[in-house]
């Protein structure tokens, strides 16, 4: 058995933050990219990890972090107040807590001795995804199975089944207005070769 952890604090001056806005201009909408000196951001957090073998062939991990980041200290400007970047601010894309565990078992013996199963298990905390602090992406739980089998003379053959609760989320976004959603619930099969 054994485990890390870590503890952090960040701060970062001089930090840029940006957004975009869409302002009515003779009856058309117009849009305008902003970047802007904000001031400093300063995070506090910790990250630990666990990774267990209790039988041969068997490993478990599992991990848990905590991230509070936010505006340490900004200037108030019109920009900053466009920005919601005000003393204590929370970040965009930044999840307080997030947990990941994961496990893989290889049969050691038997008919299922070149077989190996695993899982991984994460969860995301909810987390604002643009800077006025308006819009989020809601908590997120992802699992994932896999089953992986040696062949004979090298060769092997693997399934692997991604988002099995088929989570509706979004990975990422692009300037604010445009959102990429994970994928749903797919398979992917592998064969490989060792030389």
């Amino acid at each position: 058995m054994g485990g890390l952890t870590s503890i952090l604090y960040i701060r970062r001056n001089n930090e840029l933050s940006r957004t975009s806005v869409t302002e009515q201009e003779n009856g058309k909408p117009k849009r305008y990219s902003v970047v802007a000196q904000v001031g400093a951001t300063a995070g506090k957090g910790f990250e630990t990890d666990v990774t267990y073998r209790p039988l041969p062939g068997l490993e478990l991990v599992a991990g848990y972090s905590y991230t509070d980041i936010h505006v340490a200290a900004a200037k108030e400007t019109p920009v900053t107040k466009l920005l919601n970047q005000t003393k204590g601010a929370t970040l965009n894309w930044v999840p307080r807590k997030q947990f990941f565990t994961y496990g893989n078992y290889d049969f050691q013996r038997g008919a299922l001795r070149n077989l190996s199963l695993n899982y991984s298990l994460s969860y995301r905390d909810a987390m604002y995804y643009n800077v006025a602090q308006s819009l989020s992406f809601p908590a997120e739980t992802q699992l994932d199975l896999g089953a992986a089998y040696r062949l004979p003379a090298g060769f092997g053959i693997a399934v692997q089944v991604r988002n099995v609760l088929n989570a509706k989320n979004y990975t990422s976004e692009l300037n604010g207005t445009q959102l990429f959603p994970n994928e749903p619930t797919n398979a992917l099969v592998t064969l490989s070769y060792k030389l």
